[in-house]
């Protein structure tokens, strides 16, 4: 998006309702496009969601698109049904919208007063081309593992969201900025007499000296009129004698225009280096005028400026406040889950034989650490890395240390402390592992002490 929809813009096209949730449509008084609708949810995880939806890009004349029931929420009613291009952003102009998925935890959306509230993340944007028919759209808010997290925040395990979906339809970067700025039209607007109209793509104004309200030249400078030339311009002056004055056009209106001198300024990147001697309120511009201000203040500019500022953002009809949000719907995370482990493991073979189970709905990966205290030193038992399928139960064997193998044959058993640093979010559950010390750790096997013992009696 050009910039990050606005709350307010958001807020209007959401709320809830005693019953539940429920979607306030947010149509743009435009009508270019309509309302897109969020349609599902997949690869749920802990602190991660894939959301879809349908937009219309404003590229098709006349279809229909009905959203079906999606568990666990129904979405209906998305309808195109306009006749010619009434309801159609223009096709073959680089026309595109962008989708932006956002999320709130349901606590936080109605703590807010079922608004957005502050803990509300976004999928970041999605850019889609104008087209006909419906179009889907798949972004994935959050990150898992939590870990792996860039620009996008992660969600919040086992937390109940709303989500919505916002589109700002008809961008165009297939644009430049270019300086409409010309000379002719400076020195005409100066004397009170013809139009502007030299640098070919703006629309043409007459000028008089008196006697209109809206062109009056005279009336403009002393602060008492408007010049209706360019009805963007805060103070209704006319965007040619600025300098520069960048308007974002379309290169395919760009190549269409007919204005000879205009396009050899862009071609040349250089605007007229001369004015005439044209001034405004006593204020000479050779160049144009820099800066206008209410009641005719006028700052001149100090150079000539390029007639090219380089690519774009152009905005179907000159309108970036086309956002449209769809109703609202809602998932769950799961939690996270834990990994429990047995609090007795044996020892043999220097590796010990540690029981994990595996209480989530995720695989569970991550470094397993114990540690143990030997003359009054921290000492680390044994360290290595587990992977275990979601809710499953094995029986890992890791190898000890040397500094945990000399513990334990010390002693018949050793208490050490678990340290388990998940990659997959997931918690330990049990502080303690108690090894003992099986027959290869210790020595020779009991049947091997008997047999020697019957060669001794022989």
């Amino acid at each position: 998006m050009a910039s990050k929809v606005s709350r307010a813009t958001l807020i209007a096209g959401l709320a809830v309702g005693a019953c539940g949730l429920v979607a306030v449509p947010a149509q743009a008084a435009n009508n270019y496009v309509t309302q897109p609708v969020v349609t599902g949810v997949s690869t749920l995880t802990p602190s991660s969601a894939v959301v879809t939806g349908a937009i219309d890009t404003g590229g098709d004349p006349a279809s229909s698109f009905t959203a079906g029931t999606t568990s666990p929420f129904s979405v209906g009613g998305l309808s195109i049904t306009a006749s010619g291009l009434i309801n159609g952003i223009p096709l073959g102009e680089g026309f595109y919208s962008t989708a932006l998925f956002e999320a709130d935890p349901l606590s936080d959306y109605v703590a807010s007063g079922n608004q957005p509230g502050a803990e509300t993340v976004d999928a970041g944007t999605v850019e889609v081309p104008t087209a006909t028919g419906l179009t889907s759209v798949t972004a994935k808010l959050g990150a898992y593992p939590a870990s792996s997290a860039t620009t996008n925040q992660p969600l919040t395990p086992g937390t109940k969201y709303v989500y919505w979906l916002v589109q700002q339809a008809g961008e165009s970067d297939q644009a430049t900025t270019v300086n409409e700025y010309s000379s002719a039209d400076l020195a005409a607007f100066t004397a009170g007499t013809g139009s502007v109209t030299a640098n070919g793509f703006a629309s043409s104004s007459k000028i008089t000296a008196t006697g209109s309200s809206a062109n009056d030249a005279n009336a403009w400078l002393t602060g008492t009129g408007k010049f209706a030339g360019d009805a963007g311009d805060p103070n209704n002056a006319p965007g040619q004698l600025t300098n520069p004055d960048w308007q974002c056009v379309l290169n395919s209106a760009i190549a269409a225009n007919s204005n000879a001198t205009w396009l050899a300024e862009l071609a040349a990147n250089k605007v007229p280096v001369a004015a005439g001697t044209s001034s405004l309120n006593k204020t000479a511009t050779p160049y144009g005028v820099s800066a206008i201000g209410a009641g005719g203040s006028i700052t001149a500019t100090t150079g000539q400026q390029p007639a090219e500022q380089g690519p774009c953002v152009a905005f179907f009809g000159g309108n970036s406040t086309n956002f449209y949000t769809s109703p609202v719907g809602q998932f769950t995370t799961p939690k996270a889950g834990s990994v429990a482990f047995g609090s007795k493991a044996t020892v043999s073979g220097g590796k010990a034989a540690i029981s994990v189970a595996n209480k989530s709905t995720l695989k569970a990966a991550g470094q397993l650490v114990l540690m143990a205290k030997k003359g009054g030193k921290s000492i680390t038992v044994l360290s290595g890395k587990i992977s275990v399928a979601a809710g499953a139960s094995e029986m890992v064997n890791l190898k000890l240390s040397s500094a945990g193998t000399s513990a334990l044959k010390s002693g018949k058993s050793l208490s050490t402390q678990v340290k388990f640093t998940a990659t997959t979010d997931q918690t330990a559950a049990g502080k303690t592992i108690v090894l003992s010390a099986g027959g290869k750790t210790t020595g020779k096997s009991s049947h091997a002490k008997g047999h020697a013992k019957k060669k001794k009696k022989k």
